[in-house]
Parts: C-alpha cells; sequence; structure tokens
C-alpha cells in the first residue's frame, strides 16, 4: 500500500489560492478539499507548462489555469464520445459515463483563464505525445481508470515530464470498497515493482496519490546544496534500496553480512556520516517471526567514503548487522537522516529480510 503524506509537508502553510468553483461539485469532479489540494501544488510550484489526461467537464483544468501564470499553458487531452467504443485499450463500465458527454471543457470555456487552455482530443493509449516529451511541469492523470489504462498513462507520464516535475493522479483508494479497483492495482503495483515509482505518496484526506519526480543536475557540488536542499530536512528524503545477506541462516554470536545497493531518487543531496545534522546512515528494525517490531533502532551503517551523495547518484557497499539471540527474525533495513527522519516518512519503500540464529 502507498504510504500516506500531509499535504502540509509538501507546500508552506500560507500559500494563498481562490478557488474556482469549490462547491459545485458534480459526479467526477475533485472533491472541495483535493481541489485545494491541487491549487497549493500548483501555486507552490508555479509550473510554466501542465498536462492534464481526461479533461471532463474541465473544473480541474479552470482552477490549474487559475493558479499559473498568464503566459503559461495547459493542455489537456479527452477521448472524444465518437471513439468510446474504438479506445486501444480496454475501459471500465464506469468510464464511459464520464467520456460520453456534449461538450468536454465546459467549466473553463469562455472564462478569463481559457486562453491559457488547449483543448486535446484523443485515446491517451496511442496519442502521440511526442510533442510534449520532456516538456511538462505538472501532470494531472484522471483519465480512464481501468487497470491497463492507468499502466499506460503512467508510463506515458515519465515520458513527458521534466526533471523535478509533480504528477498526480486521481481516485486511489487504499482500502475498502472503491469503484476503481484496477486504478488502485495498478499504482500498488507500480510503487511496489518500479524503482521509477518507489516515491510514490498518498496525500492524506484525499484521493489523489502524487510522485516528485528527482530533479536531474550535472554534477552540482556541495556548496549548491541550498538548491537541492540537503537532508538535515524531512522533505524529499527518498530511495531505491536492495539489500543483500547471505547467509540468511547463522549461529549465535555471528555477524550478519549485507551488501547494498541504494540510488538516491529524492531531491535533496545526502549528508556525509561528519555532518552535524542528518547524516545519512542505513539503518535496521528488528522484528520478531510475527512481524512484531522488537527494536526500532537496532543498528546502523554509514555510507562509504566522506562525499554527499547527489540526487539520482547510486552508492554500492558492505556492511554488518549485530547478531541478535537464538530465534527467528525479520530485519528490516531503511535509511535514516539522523535526527531528522527516516526515509519511509517520505514514502521510500524499505527492504526486510528473513533470518534465523541457531
Amino acid at each position: 500500500m502507498i504510504p500516506c503524506i500531509s499535504y502540509l509537508d509538501l507546500v508552506p502553510r500560507d500559500i494563498a489560492i481562490l478557488t474556482r468553483e469549490r462547491f459545485s461539485h458534480v459526479d467526477g469532479n475533485v472533491s472541495a478539499f483535493e481541489i485545494d489540494v491541487i491549487n497549493r501544488l500548483v501555486k507552490y510550484k508555479n509550473p510554466e507548462t501542465l498536462f492534464e489526461i481526461g479533461t471532463f467537464d474541465g473544473r480541474t483544468t479552470l482552477n490549474m489555469a487559475a493558479h499559473i501564470s498568464p503566459h503559461d499553458c495547459l493542455f489537456t487531452l479527452e477521448v472524444p464520445p465518437s471513439a468510446i467504443d474504438l479506445t486501444a485499450l480496454r475501459i471500465d463500465l464506469g468510464d464511459r459515463m464520464y467520456i460520453d458527454k456534449s461538450v468536454s471543457g465546459a467549466r473553463f470555456a469562455g472564462t478569463d483563464v481559457a486562453h491559457k487552455i488547449v483543448q486535446l482530443y484523443g485515446d491517451s493509449a496511442i496519442y502521440d505525445f511526442s510533442p510534449y516529451f520532456g516538456k511538462i511541469d505538472f501532470l494531472f492523470v484522471d483519465g480512464s481508470h481501468s487497470y491497463d489504462y492507468v499502466l499506460q498513462d503512467s508510463q506515458t507520464a515519465l515520458k513527458i515530464i521534466k526533471s523535478d516535475a509533480i504528477i498526480l493522479w486521481h481516485d486511489y483508494v487504499p482500502q475498502g470498497p472503491t469503484p476503481w479497483p484496477g486504478l488502485t492495482r495498478a499504482l500498488n503495483q507500480l510503487y511496489d515493482s518500479d524503482p521509477r515509482f518507489q516515491g510514490l505518496m498518498h496525500i492524506a484526506g484525499t484521493a489523489i496519490v502524487m510522485l516528485q519526480v528527482p530533479r536531474r543536475r550535472a554534477e552540482p557540488t556541495l556548496q549548491q546544496s541550498s538548491t537541492f536542499g540537503d537532508s538535515s530536512q524531512p522533505e524529499y528524503l527518498l530511495a531505491s534500496l536492495q539489500v543483500d545477506m547471505a547467509p540468511t541462516k547463522v549461529k549465535s554470536g555471528t555477524p550478519l553480512r549485507i551488501r547494498v545497493r541504494a540510488t538516491n531518487t529524492g531531491r535533496t543531496i545526502w549528508l556525509p556520516s561528519d555532518a552535524p545534522k542528518g547524516p545519512v546512515r542505513l539503518g535496521s528494525r528488528l522484528l520478531d517471526a510475527q512481524g512484531t517490531w522488537l527494536n526500532d533502532s537496532y543498528s546502523r551503517c554509514s555510507l562509504p567514503g566522506s562525499n554527499p551523495v547527489l540526487p539520482g547518484e547510486t552508492v554500492v557497499f558492505e556492511g554488518q548487522v549485530p547478531c541478535p539471540p537464538i530465534g527467528k527474525y525479520f530485519l528490516e533495513f531503511d535509511f535514516v537522516a539522523e535526527g531528522v527522519a527516516w526515509f519511509t516518512r517520505n514514502g521510500a519503500n524499505p527492504a526486510r529480510i528473513q533470518i534465523e540464529v541457531e
């Protein structure tokens, strides 16, 4: 399940917004709180080029356009009703009622922000997105909610976004009944199996999932850390983590040897071990055989070398973990910025290994 994060961890509290048609909600729209959250993210990020997959009546389109600068542009793509039975991939039955309408984008038509919006028509599974590759700062995915389309649109998203972009998906319900089980299954699958989506975060109180795409920069120096931020602050601490251990069955008193491969998939610099605040280390938690935590700060391993780890960089190293008493356990590995936060706070995926001590 994708971890939760508060929108207050993503934007300052004092971001000023003016939500349009906040209480004019109809079936198929985002909620009033969700539109406020989207507006805050748009206003804070100040994107120049936005894209929306799934226009519907244009209420979200209207609001995003109202919170960007006059010369910025928002492209929005909708399947025309004439193509409802011709889509390249299967659509869910519930999708049809939102496609089959007389007008797309009626909410923004004729408004003072309409000049910022470009209405496009086509099937997102086969649409030619090449003119937008690497050009989108902010992407809202709210098209077909079928499993196949969510996977396809998510792959398209990674092609068209810029470095440091934000991607949002709507209608994610992590537990309980949902009219869109295919969407939840697809996003959970991406989170669990694709390292590019391990930064997915479910914004608390909403059905919105967000991905902050890592910034790609050429060889920044530590002195440029004010541009990225660093691990002395909790925001955007993320990692793709693989931990291998051999053997996993050992004699009592034998140190457990691990080999670690990790990539900084966040947008902040990991400070080295001699940093006064926020040095990044690999930590472990000890759980019993039933998964109950016994020690939530069991061990630490320092990263190799004395240099910071920049966004996008990969480190490979070996380490040791103390041997627990005789018994069966789980070791859960996660990165921690000391004195600041564990990376799982931001949605990083920990690595868990079962061990036995004889």
